[in-house]
């Protein structure tokens, strides 16, 4: 199963959810009588709300077949990073070929798939990152321009990609940031252009510019609301990923279920994915909760 960031922030209980994880991968082991695309002993990888189980019940249509030659690890890092970013760059933004494209925090899992998406449509595309690593990863796996990569503190930024782009701005934003950064990515977005918000800040107050669109992503709002439509995004992305249009997939650190505290807790500050696997002896930290100290206490006194 996958780790995000928001697992952790719901076992912190800062988000209120009995529902935990969003991607899992395993083997079929029973199907219901009208399913017909799959049967037990499939190898599958899932978008659902509550992975972290060893037992998952979900519609047919949010479990998709994963390739021979792929393991169940880097499938389970798939789900949410891909359909994020496939639906972001093609169903809000619908980028097309030749448009610029500007990716912010292409250093962790959703932003790379976003870089690969952008450019194998044939997109001019842009990057931040928040270290040299990052910028090196992107360039030698993902073939984008260094000169095309900046990182995220880079007060030149606007005016760099104004010079390189023939003085436009980008047509897209793809923006996981917030405060200056973000204030950078509206300065650089062309007329009629698309930002699209993956942070969902419900205090957003800055001014979108005429004729420029603004559009907030929630991905388990798709997932929970619109079954269909994350149906179809998770089909797409996972067929163009057999198909191997999508291929440069970095392999996710995968932990123990045993080390579920430590990777929820790195999942708050670090961009790299992991995934945990179930392991037989693997003993996994539980907290009780404590009882009420108001709780009265009764004993029973004897009769004599």
């Amino acid at each position: 199963m996958g780790v995000n960031p928001r697992d952790a922030h719901i076992c912190m209980g800062d988000v209120v959810d009995d529902r935990v994880g969003n991607e899992c991968a395993g083997v079929v082991t029973k199907t219901g009588n009208a399913v017909s695309t799959l049967s037990p002993g499939d190898r599958v990888v899932l978008w659902c709300a509550g992975a972290y189980a060893t037992v998952i019940h979900c519609p047919a249509a949010l479990a998709q077949k994963i390739p021979k030659d792929m393991g169940f690890e880097l499938a389970a890092s798939l789900p949410v990073a891909y359909t994020t970013a496939y639906y972001s760059l093609f169903h809000v933004g619908r980028a097309v070929e030749g448009e610029a494209v500007l990716v912010h925090s292409a250093g962790g899992s959703v932003g790379k798939a976003a870089v690969e998406m952008a450019m194998e449509r044939g997109c001019r595309t842009f990057a931040t990152v928040t270290s040299i690593e990052d910028r090196d990863i992107l360039i030698s796996r993902y073939g984008i321009s260094e000169a095309n990569v900046f990182l995220s503190n880079d007060a030149t930024l606007t005016a760099r990609i104004r010079e390189i782009n023939g003085g436009d701005g980008v047509d897209m934003v793809i923006n996981s940031l917030a405060g200056k950064a973000e204030e950078a990515a509206w300065q650089v977005i062309a007329p009629l252009g698309r930002f699209v918000d993956l942070v969902n800040n419900p205090s957003h107050t800055t001014t979108t510019p005429p004729g420029v669109s603004y559009t907030q992503v929630d991905m388990l709002a798709v997932l929970r609301t619109a079954p269909k439509l994350a149906a179809t995004v998770f089909e797409q992305v996972m067929r163009r990923i057999r198909d191997q249009n999508y291929s440069s997939s970095i392999p996710p650190a995968v932990k123990p279920m045993s080390k579920l505290a430590d990777c929820l807790r790195a999942s708050l500050t670090e961009e790299a994915k992991t995934v945990l696997t179930f392991k037989q002896r693997d003993a996994v930290p539980v907290s009780i909760p404590r009882k009420s100290q108001h709780r009265k206490l009764h004993r029973r006194v004897p009769d004599n």
